[in-house]
This record gives C-alpha cells, structure tokens and sequence, in this order.
C-alpha cells in the first residue's frame, strides 16, 4: 500500500532533523588584564555576595538554636579579620618602600572584641527573650553599592537560655631561645682576645656588664667556624638593653672594627650589571662609593643590613665595565627579599638586575 503523500509541515521538520545547526556557545567575558580590574570586580563580587546572603531567611535549626547563628556569624567576622589582617600587612609593606605615601593609610581599622562578658544571670531567673541577631551593616564608605537588609524578614527566636562562660584565650607563647649577638672578627688579621679562653673572656664581659645599670647579664660565650664570636643573653631580652653594651664589647675585643649584628635569619640577593668604570683602561670603582649610590634607594636605606655591598669579583679580575655585587640583610621570614625583587634598584645613574642568591653562582 502506497504511504500517503507528507505535508510540508512534515517536510520541513524532517528537513530540520537532518541539518540540525551547530550548537551554540555561551560566550564568556575575557579575563580581567589588570590589577586594578581585577580589584574592582573583587570588592563588587563580595558585596553582591554579602547582600545576596542577607536576605536568605533563617530556617528552623537556626531558629531553633541561636548559638549556631551566633557561631556562623563570628566565623565569618574571622574570615573577614583575617583577609583586612592581609590587605593590611601588603600595604604597610609598600609604605614602608615608598614613605612619602603615608597619608595613604586604612580609613578604618578592624578591632577585636576586648569588653568583659556580661555578668551570668542567677539560675532562677528567667532570660529576656533574645532578639534574632541581624546581620552587621556595611561600611558607610561601600553605601552607593550595597543595598539595605529587608528590616521586615528578621524572625524572633524563643526564649533560651545561653551560656555566659566566656571561652579561655590561650596563652602567647613565650619565647625560648636565647637572644645572640656576633661579633665579627674574621676580617681582623690578629685579634687581641684570640689567645685567651672563652671562660676568661666570659668573665671579663659578665664584670663588664655588672657595672652598668640595668644591662642585661650574659649567658655564654662561644668561637664559631669563621672565628667569629657568640654572645648569648637571656630570652626575651630586647635590643634596645643589648645595644649600649656594643661599645663595652669592641673595648673589650680590643678594637673598634669588629661589626656587632644580631644572629637572626638573613637573606643574600645578587646585583648584577653594575657599571664599575666606564671603559677597560680605567680603575674599578671602590667598594665604599657602591654602598653609597645604593643607598641611594629607599629600599636600602630600611635594610638592617648584616654583609655591606661587595663586588663578586676581585678587582684586579674585572675585565670589562661592568660586574656584580652581592649584599645581605636581615629577613627572618623571606617577605624583604621577596618585597626587593620586585623594585627597581639604581647603582651609579643605571639600573641594575636583582637576582636570588644562590650558593654557587652561574660562571661568568
């Protein structure tokens, strides 16, 4: 039996069937090219984010349990603490580089609850009835942006009674290592102290340190591996009580060379393309004018620096017109050094390459 003729209705869906079109794609935004873009959508998405929750109503474990609303929103105040307490750190970092912007500080600060908790209410009193607590208002700074909370979706909890024990801070912990100073003696060809013991100079330096009010009394005295010596103190004792005794200890090493630094973590950076002269036939520049271009940079003149600047090379090995140096400073935790390698350092009117040390420098 012959099938009857299709419709072009029919046609034409079967027409459809057999070209279906290429599915389409969701075009998306480029990424964010710049720093500052990418800050803005960062404040914008956190504030939508924050309005968005706020109108999210309460359900019936919250209403039924207000110390879990009460939890949820102090962990989000920490987040948040701890986020302000970053921002914060990057940006006094960056005015400690550049202090002429100063005036650029936070506009608010965020501070940390230090009232005393309410006094416990007495076993056989009933407790007011505790509002539902709302979230906290947002700065007056972000009001273009964000949107008020709905007063009319604030729910109120039945009456429970909440522990008033507040939660024990823990401790600091208080720190254990002695506090120790290096004498630098290995440039100083023959020491007057090198022939005596450690226990006659230990002697001599706790005598020393008797007679002036307030110092602190040493706790050993040691020679290390570059004939260098190590004087220990109490911990906890500060700088500013070590320090005055500097000048007791050069008199007592019996020179005024010796460099006295505190033993702390340092960093070592390399600093390479230095113009030393200006054409092969003439001298190297001295090792004294180096230190004083670069302290030139703001960033060196806030370095507590532990290894003055110093050519790699020895002079007499220089062949060409410029070279490297190397200098080290004190950086317990790494974020100077990494802060100094971003910049850009002048020596001598020209710019210079900031580099990691390593232990073994590439070959030249």
């Amino acid at each position: 039996m012959t099938p009857p003729p299709t419709t072009p209705k029919k046609r034409r869906l079967r027409h459809n069937l057999g070209n279906e079109p290429t599915p389409r794609r969701t075009l998306k935004p480029p990424p964010c090219k710049d720093w500052s873009s990418s800050l803005n959508n960062l404040r914008g998405t956190l504030i939508t984010l924050f309005n968005d929750f706020t109108v999210i109503p309460f359900g019936d474990a919250e209403l039924r349990s207000p110390e879990l609303l009460l939890n949820g929103y102090n962990g989000l105040r920490l987040t948040l603490t701890d986020i302000i307490t970053s921002v914060d750190c990057f940006s006094r970092d960056i005015r400690a580089q550049h202090p002429d912007l100063a005036y650029l500080s936070p506009k608010f600060s965020m501070s940390t609850q230090t009232d005393d908790p309410p006094p416990s209410q007495p076993a056989d009193e009933e407790p007011p009835v505790p509002p539902t607590p709302s979230p906290p208002p947002l700065p007056r700074s972000y009001a273009s942006v964000a949107t008020s909370h709905n007063s009319g979706q604030q729910c109120q909890a039945p009456p429970r009674h909440l522990p008033s024990t507040p939660r024990p801070k823990p401790s600091a912990v208080k720190p254990l290592n002695p506090v120790r100073i290096v004498v630098q003696l290995a440039g100083i060809t023959t020491p007057p102290i090198q022939d005596l013991p450690v226990p006659e100079l230990f002697r001599r330096l706790t005598e020393t340190c008797a007679k002036i009010p307030n110092s602190p009394a040493p706790l050993g005295m040691q020679w290390n591996r570059k004939n260098n010596l190590i004087v220990s103190f109490p911990a906890g004792t500060t700088r500013t009580a070590i320090e005055p005794l500097f000048t007791e200890i050069r008199s007592l090493v019996g020179s005024e060379k010796p460099v006295i630094r505190f033993n702390t973590a340092w960093r070592k950076v390399h600093l390479a393309g230095i113009r030393v002269r200006n054409s092969p036939d003439l001298p190297i520049t001295s090792e004294e004018d180096l230190r004083h271009t670069l302290q030139l940079n703001p960033a060196f003149q806030s370095l507590n620096i532990t290894v003055q600047p110093t050519w790699l090379k020895k002079p007499e090995n220089i062949t060409g017109t410029h070279t490297s140096a190397v200098v080290a400073f004190e950086d317990p935790d790494g974020s100077i050094e990494r802060a100094l390698l971003k910049l850009t350092i002048f020596a001598f009117g020209e710019t210079v390459t900031l580099k990691k040390w390593h232990d073994r420098p590439p070959v030249k």
